[in-house]
């Protein structure tokens, strides 16, 4: 099975026709998360967001939540966010050699845009 997989700063959640899966960023603050799926409330996240006078940051997805979208698979196309701005491609990347140990057949290409 061929898959397509992205994290969620493609703002891509669905592709007609395609095998595709996004794997959610976190937004967060010091008292609030947001995870970067399709229960966002981004109405609540952008008004925390505002409001709040600390800190506020992001977290890429972790090497699991990647094992979790490749499963299944065994020709994987990854679409991260740059290396430069985030720790996604690190991720999805370790993640990949990971699945390959268990898959050593599967085919896994990670886009570092």
């Amino acid at each position: 099975m061929v898959k397509f997989i992205a994290d969620s700063s493609c703002d891509i959640k669905k592709i007609d026709g395609v095998n595709f899966q996004s794997v959610p960023l976190t937004i967060s603050t010091d008292s609030a998360s947001f995870v970067d799926d399709e229960t966002i409330n981004i109405h609540e996240m952008l008004d925390t967001l505002a409001s709040y006078r600390g800190r506020s940051f992001t977290a890429c997805p972790g090497i699991n939540a990647w094992l979790q979208a490749f499963e299944g698979a065994d020709t994987i196309y990854v679409v991260t966010i740059t290396s430069r701005l985030s720790g996604t491609y690190n991720s999805a990347v370790r993640a990949g050699e990971i699945y390959l140990q268990e898959h050593p057949e599967a085919k896994i290409h990670i886009f570092d845009t």
